[in-house]
Formats: structure tokens, sequence, C-alpha cells
């Protein structure tokens, strides 16, 4: 509701690249220099007759090369490695032979005597194109981990100095001033009419600071410690607007062992509260969900209250900001909060992170 309408992208595969193309052009191209010179020493054959032999053979090997990448590195990308590397495996033995295949025709159809001599090196030459198969996909793969390292390391100092800020940040953005002065006149209120109440109240809000400042010093929280953190809000919000505020939990109890980042439900809560509920005379309805599907967690906050174009301008967007901070850098813009204004009014905010059972 305080932020800008995000979607949810899906989790995206290695793809082809404009500077991938170019750099695997290049390596055949080193590839069919050397293997000419090779052969001019070692063969005697002609310069020209080489090169234009090899780059016909390089231009084989290198298209037959596209669908084994697709297949064990796009359609393959989360696969375990002891899987991928016997597909490797299966398909580095069907690349040998089929360029064995066409070499050993070629030279059969040209009626020269190299046809025999290419059948009595068999194993030699099927070995050799296994070789330069496993050469190309360790040399890819190499440069793939290499990648990915290097873009952990930026995420993880990313992280680091965003996790100084939130230090700073979570009294005024996740249990902002505005909350604590709210919760200050609920208990005033309730002092002098209902003690037992207020001592109830007091012991609430005790645990809800307690639980953000502990959160400051974690990286993980279990999500039954995120729901029960929301509901402590909820359960102080509900003193302050009575009847006007309703709360629905969808909630599928058997993903509550998951691993979150802390303090991630409870900013949604609150923007719905402040920002849907509070500023409509008749109040409303919040409904928090949490499903998982496919692998991933999903979390979603809807309210009935005044919607996106209702909501006021003053102090908006810090804690959904922080919070779509945090996921896009723990999981990258597949994670990014998604929202929606329904149909039927109202607001919706939500995202899906990958499922963690425990803490890495």
């Amino acid at each position: 509701m305080t932020m800008e309408t995000l979607q949810p992208e899906r989790f995206r595969k290695p793809r082809m690249t404009r500077r991938g193309v170019l750099i695997a052009a290049a390596c055949w191209g080193v590839f069919t220099l050397v293997s000419v010179l090779v052969l001019k020493i070692n063969v005697q054959i002609p310069f020209v007759w080489a090169l234009q032999g090899q780059l016909i053979l390089t231009v084989l090997m290198a298209v037959m090369s596209v669908p084994c990448w697709v297949i064990t590195v796009r359609w393959m990308d989360s696969v375990r490695w002891i899987l991928k590397l016997l597909v490797h495996f299966i398909l580095a033995l069907l690349y040998a032979i089929a360029i064995y295949g066409f070499c050993y025709e070629s030279l059969r159809l040209l009626g020269s005597d190299g046809a025999r001599a290419f059948a009595q090196s068999r194993e030699w030459i099927l070995f050799y194109y296994v070789m330069v198969y496993a050469t190309q996909f360790a040399i890819f793969h190499g440069f793939e981990i290499f990648s990915r390292l290097r873009t952990k390391e930026r995420q993880a100092a990313e992280l680091l100095a965003l996790a100084r800020e939130q230090d700073l940040a979570i009294l005024k953005s996740q249990v902002n001033p505005h909350f604590f002065f709210n919760t200050l006149n609920i208990i005033n209120a309730l002092a002098s009419e209902n003690p037992k109440e207020t001592r109830e109240v007091i012991a609430q809000f005790a645990d809800l600071m307690r639980y953000a400042l502990d959160c400051a010093k974690r990286d993980w929280v279990s999500l039954q410690e995120e729901l029960d953190c929301a509901k402590t809000f909820i359960s102080i919000e509900t003193r302050r607007f009575d009847d006007r505020l309703q709360i629905s939990y969808e909630v599928d109890e058997s993903l509550l062992t998951l691993m979150v980042p802390p303090l991630i439900l409870q900013p949604l809560v609150e923007n719905a509260v402040r920002h849907g509920i509070e500023p409509s005379e008749e109040g409303g309805k919040i409904v928090l969900r949490i499903t998982g599907g496919d692998g991933v967690l999903l979390v979603s906050v809807k309210d009935t209250g005044v919607g996106f174009q209702g909501a006021s301008s003053e102090g908006n967007g810090i804690g959904l900001h922080n919070t779509d901070a945090r996921l896009r850098k723990l999981y990258g813009e597949q994670a990014a909060l998604w929202t929606k204004s329904p149909p039927e009014g109202g607001f919706e905010v939500g995202f899906s992170i990958p499922l963690k059972r425990t803490e890495e």
C-alpha cells in the first residue's frame, strides 16, 4: 500500500547471452587454430586443407554442444551434481559417437584411405572427442561456480551493510514510535478501569520489544516465532480499535517449522493496520495467509481498508521498503514484495521465498 506495485518473478534459469556466445566462439576459434597446427606439423596436411576440414568439424562440435548445454545447464540447473554428472557421462558418449560417425562417413564417401586409418584408431578418437566434451563443460562449470561465488560474496557484503542499517531502523520501521505511543495510550486508558488487562498489555508489549531487539542479533527465526509476533501485535492493536478491527489467520501449520528472516511478517501486518484499517471510519478485516507450494513459502496480508488511493502519505513505505530490500538481498529479485488492489477494495501485499527447514 505504501510502495509502488511490484509483481513476483519466477526463478530465472541460466540463459544464453551475447557475451557468453562470444566467449564460446573465441574458445572454439583457439581450439581450431591449435588443431590445424597439430595436423600441419604431425600429419603434413597443407594448412588451407587442414583449416577447411577443422572449421567444418569445429562447427559440428559447437552445434552439437548446444543441446547438451540446454539439457545439463538450463534444464538441470537445480538438479544435484551427481545426477548432472551422470547425464554428462551419457551425453559425452553420444557426442563422441555422433562426431566419429560423421567424420568416418565423410572420409568414406570421399573414397580416401583415411576412413580405414580412422577406423583403426577408433578407441583413441572416441576418447579424444569425449575429452573435448569434458573440457568445454568443465571450463563452463568452472566459470559458473566462480561467478556464483562472486555473486554470493557481493550479496554477503550488501547484507552486512543492510544489517547494520537494520539495527538502527528496527524500532523506527518495524516497531516504530507511532505504535509505541499508541500502546502507552492504551495502557493509560486501561490502568484505572481494568488493571488485569493493563498488565496483559504491558506483558505483550514487553514480549514484542524483547523479540524485536533479539532479532537484531539473529539471521533466521522460525515461522512460528514470526506468527506469534504478528499475533501479539494484532492483539495489542485490537484493544485500540475495539470492534473496528477483525483478523483472520489462514495458516498451514505444517510450515511453522520453516526458517525465515526475522521481523518479516509484522511490517506487512502493521502496514495493513496503519494505512488500511486506521484511516477507515468503518474499520475492516485483515487476512494473514501462509501457504506453501512448488517448493516455496507463500505469504500475503490482505485488508479491506481504504486501499492504496486512500492511504495517508505521511511516513509511508519505511517498513515495506526495508522488507522488500531484505528479501531481494537474501533471495534475489524473484522474492521481491508484490502488491495489488483487489477489485472489491482494500489492499494486499505478499511475497514468496524458497522453503528453508533448518538454519544453515
